[in-house]
């Protein structure tokens, strides 16, 4: 019988069997390597034992067929550790009065000649259908033991660990826990294996009428960094199942089909996560199932600003008298001429700013603390216009370095939800809008004392400075080009692989050929927020006075 070596890696325990010498040119390999799902090691030995078991009755299949077998993998597919089943009973009475002590089912052939041995029983006892029929049923349903099938909530565990090492951003491991949680909420908390095609139909009906806003109040872990104002209190600590039977009665609004489809994607996603790490069959019944795309009563579209809109954003006497900090100053200035993200301008460091050939330019990547990108093609370099320079950014750079500030921005706060981008968004949009938006209960909105531009337009948001930048690209441009310049998956084979990146100087070409609205703004002068970064710095100090104060308070220190 072959042996079953016992492997420990940083994922769980696994088996390593040897392939025998004269079956290894159709088996394709030396070994066979499956996980045991679980991290017990007594268990682990046993399930390697039955495992080497079944290895043996393959290779003595594949010896048998030789030649005639067209794919011994087909042989091998069913050497996993969820095929070995034990069943739950301790001992069974037949209809003709036999007797079977600790039966042993183990895989799907086990289970249909034991079948088939009580439909024999009961046709000799002439017994009737009903008693017949029992007895089939409780065979049929083989009790897997839970030391080798863990349930979906471990594995969630589990799937957010690998993700986390894996550098997959803290917002999509969120998506991936709450897809999940509903998952185990509408269909129960099983095995990976046991979920079915009906489970998948029960999932996707629920998923479509999920009320909006909902999330603060069901998790209590994440409800003090959720602005309950716009979540909804009816449904505190309410099930999916719950919210769904109660949104039936208060007909609020329901997710949009972009979340619905990113929900039905997460758990494809890891349920195709748990096949190619052996925990489940080859069946994933949530793939390939999406919904069509509807309007939404919530989502609003955006659009880029028009010329107009950008000279009443950057007139002097608004942007100067609003616009007097820095991430409010050069935040929509570098949108405006590079069409970055929010949070890519956000989280930009110092050493970003980059010199190529004696132009300067920014460098968007994930190399610093608590920077991240969108994709892989996100990380682009982009030049600077002519007209930032001009501005004094590069002088505004060097007051940031001086200081001894890491980061452009210093006093941008971060969330793990969305990186520093939302303060950056947060306070141009009440540069842009000329009211307050209404409080719940209010009757009317309340105007603000600061300066203000007084675009309403929902559909025109900070975003809309990288419309209006990928618009004005793409006049200038091909297509290929603005996806490189703007982050964006540029098409085809030739453009990914063959054709390489643009040269930096062919993007300054291209950065400088945009037009330029006529812009006002006195250049920025050197030592002008001395100010601003002295008091970053004492707000700076003062809070890590504080943390240290409190580290000290938790171990002990400092105590009478």
């Amino acid at each position: 019988m072959p042996a079953a070596l016992l492997l420990a890696r940083t994922s769980g325990l696994y088996c390593r069997i040897l392939v025998p010498l004269a079956l290894r040119a159709l088996v394709g390999r030396r070994y066979l390597v499956r996980s045991l799902g679980t991290r017990d090691r007594d268990e682990a030995r046993l399930t390697a034992a039955l495992l080497a078991i079944e290895a043996r009755a393959a290779f003595a299949a594949i010896e048998e067929h030789g030649e005639q077998v067209v794919n011994p993998k087909d042989i091998l597919k069913n050497l996993d550790p969820n095929a070995v089943r034990e069943f739950g009973a301790k001992k069974i009475t037949l209809a003709t009065g036999t007797v079977i002590e600790n039966p042993r089912i183990r895989n799907d052939d086990d289970l249909r000649r034991f079948n088939e041995f009580v439909a024999e029983d009961a046709k000799r006892s002439q017994i009737v259908r009903g008693t017949h029929a029992v007895a089939h049923a409780v065979a049929a349903e083989p009790v897997r033991p839970a030391a080798h099938e863990p349930l979906l909530s471990k594995r969630k565990e589990e799937h957010a660990l690998h993700s986390t090492t894996s550098k997959m951003n803290s917002k999509t491991v969120g998506e991936f826990d709450r897809a999940l949680r509903f998952l185990i909420e509408c269909c129960g908390d099983k095995p990976p294996a046991d979920y079915t095609a009906t489970d998948a139909d029960l999932f996707e009906k629920m998923v479509q009428k999920l009320p909006l806003h909902h999330k603060a109040f069901r998790d209590p872990a994440i409800a003090p960094t959720i602005n309950k104002r716009t979540n909804r209190q009816e449904y505190t600590m309410l099930a999916a199942p719950k919210m769904v039977e109660l949104n039936a009665t208060l007909q609020l609004p329901i997710i949009d089909s972009r979340t619905q489809n990113k929900h039905m994607d997460r758990v494809r996603r890891f349920f195709n996560w748990c096949i190619k790490r052996h925990y489940m069959g080859r069946d994933n019944f949530f793939a390939e199932r999406t919904f069509e795309s509807t309007e939404s009563t919530t989502k609003v579209e955006r659009v880029p600003f028009s010329e107009e809109d950008v000279a009443r954003i950057f007139a002097p006497e608004t942007f100067l008298v609003a616009c007097n900090e820095p991430h409010k100053f050069w935040g929509p200035l570098l949108a405006q001429f590079t069409g970055g993200r929010r949070n890519e301008i956000g989280q930009l460091y110092v050493a970003d700013v980059i010199q190529d050939a004696g132009r300067w330019g920014i460098g968007i990547d994930a190399i610093y603390p608590n920077q991240r990108v969108k994709n892989k093609y996100s990380k682009r370099s982009i030049p600077l216009h002519s007209k930032v320079i001009e501005l004094g950014f590069i002088q505004y750079v060097a007051d940031v370095k001086q200081h001894g500030f890491d980061r452009l921005f210093p006093t941008l706060p971060y969330s793990k939800e969305n990186g520093y981008g939302d303060t950056l968004a947060d306070t141009f949009h009440r540069y842009l809008r000329s009211k307050r938006q209404p409080k719940p209960g209010a009757k009317k909105a309340t105007k603000r004392a600061a300066p203000h531009v007084g675009i309403d337009d929902p559909k025109k948001v900070f975003h809309s400075f990288r419309y209006r930048f990928c618009n004005r690209l793409y006049q200038s441009s091909d297509d290929a080009k603005v996806k490189e310049m703007s982050g964006h998956e540029r098409p085809g084979v030739f453009s990914q692989v063959y054709a390489g990146k643009l040269d930096f100087d062919k993007k300054v070409e291209i950065i400088e050929r945009l037009s330029c609205p006529p812009l006002e703004i006195p250049p920025y002068k050197p030592g002008q927020w001395d100010a601003y970064f002295a008091k970053a710095k004492r707000s700076q100090a003062t809070k890590q006075a504080h943390a240290t104060a409190k580290a000290k308070r938790e171990a002990g220190e400092g105590l009478e």
